[in-house]
C-alpha cells in the first residue's frame, strides 16, 4: 500500500517517505494531492464518488494477445491490507459516545451473564463489518443487537446464542 503512494509522491517532486509517514496519521478520506502539495478531502475535492465511496483510476496493463480493447469496463478489486488474526464486528454493535467507540460485551460471572462496556479502537470497515484495533479479545462474547438498552452490571439473557 505505501509503495504506489511513495512513487505518486516522488513523480510529483515529493519526498515520498515524508508523505507516506505523513498519511498513517490521517483520516481514510483525506489523500495527498501531488499537484498541489497538500492534503484534501477527497470527498470535498470530487475524487471519491460519496454515493457509493469508488474513485476511478487510470492503469497500464499488458494486453498479450490483444484481447483487451479500448472502452472496456474492468471490476477490479484491490486488497489494501490482508490480517491473519483479526476480530472483526457487525458496525452496529460499535456506538459511538462523544469522541470514543463502545462495545457491550456478555461477560460471565459465574452467577450468570452481565453486561460490560468496553471502549474499543476501530479501524477500517467495509461491507457492514469494522476491524476492532484494540478494546476487545477473540473469544469475548459481544453483544450485537439491544446494546442501547444495557449498562455495565446489567444481568443478561440471550435469546440467539
Amino acid at each position: 500500500c505505501e509503495a504506489p503512494m511513495r512513487q505518486i509522491a516522488e513523480n510529483a517532486g515529493e519526498d515520498g517517505s515524508v508523505v507516506v509517514d505523513e498519511a498513517r496519521g490521517k483520516k481514510a478520506n483525506e489523500g495527498f494531492n501531488a499537484l498541489t502539495g497538500a492534503w484534501t478531502d477527497m470527498f470535498k475535492a470530487g475524487v471519491i464518488d460519496p454515493a457509493n465511496r469508488t474513485f476511478q483510476i487510470e492503469a497500464e496493463i499488458r494486453n498479450n494477445g490483444g484481447v483487451l480493447k479500448p472502452e472496456m469496463i474492468a471490476r477490479i478489486t484491490l486488497t489494501r491490507e490482508q490480517r491473519d488474526a483479526a476480530i472483526v464486528v457487525p458496525q452496529t454493535a460499535v456506538i459511538q459516545d462523544d469522541q470514543v467507540s463502545i462495545v457491550y460485551l456478555a461477560r460471565d460471572t459465574g452467577d450468570g451473564l452481565v453486561a460490560e462496556r468496553r471502549e474499543v479502537v476501530t479501524g477500517p470497515s467495509y461491507q457492514g463489518r469494522v476491524l476492532i484495533e484494540s478494546g476487545i479479545s477473540g473469544g469475548e462474547e459481544l453483544i450485537t443487537a439491544g446494546m442501547l438498552n444495557v449498562t455495565t452490571g446489567d444481568r443478561l439473557s440471550i435469546q440467539n446464542r
